[in-house]
């Protein structure tokens, strides 16, 4: 029985205009300028996914519940509110799915507004007093994010509040139920036809 050699070469095919580099030889110096090219591409194809992938998609912070109130009277809607944390994958999974489809829509079907639970940012409530994101937060006994709230425009609450994110399929289902039932209590009873 003949022995086999501990290394069969791979014939090599050459290309025109390239450069054969051995295998375990230092490349950089054959390719220096593709290489600096390469890694600026990647820089800016890396860079612009992370942030269209990772950005937070925004919704209107709450700064003046006061006149939204007015406004929701005025269009005959409740007020949504997200209470949510930065950086929450959750809060962001409904804000992008849900929430801001739903606050593109023309006519609206709610004044839909974002309050995060530890901000300081500067709110006036729906009496007219100013206080904070993080006070209205802990007056209304939210502990958990996120959790979506419905109120009418005298600031009480009209629905059930949507606490998690609950099922991801249904969420949508649940969403639209809460709405329509807030809504219903908005606007108030529809006079019978007699």
């Amino acid at each position: 029985m003949r022995a086999l050699p501990r290394s069969i070469p791979l014939p090599r095919r050459r290309e025109p205009n390239s450069v054969l580099i051995p295998f375990g030889a230092n490349w950089a110096p054959a390719c220096a300028g593709a290489g600096r090219f390469i890694k600026r591409v990647a820089a800016v194809f890396l860079f612009t996914i992370s942030t269209l992938v990772f950005a937070e998609s925004t919704l209107t912070k709450a700064t003046d519940l006061h006149s939204d109130a007015a406004a929701a009277h005025k269009a005959g809607v409740p007020i949504l509110v997200l209470y949510s944390l930065p950086g929450c994958p959750y809060c962001e999974a409904i804000r992008r799915s849900h929430l801001a489809p739903m606050a593109a829509e023309v006519p609206p079907k709610a004044i839909i507004r974002q309050i995060d639970l530890q901000s300081a940012a500067a709110l006036r409530g729906f009496d007219g007093k100013p206080t904070t994101h993080a006070e209205f937060v802990r007056a209304r006994g939210i502990k958990f994010a996120p959790v979506v709230s419905f109120f009418g425009s005298d600031g009480r609450s009209v629905g059930e509040s949507l606490v998690g994110s609950m099922l991801p399929d249904f969420y949508a289902a649940y969403l639209a139920d809460g709405l329509q039932a807030a809504t219903a209590k908005v606007r108030g009873p529809v006079p019978s036809r007699q």
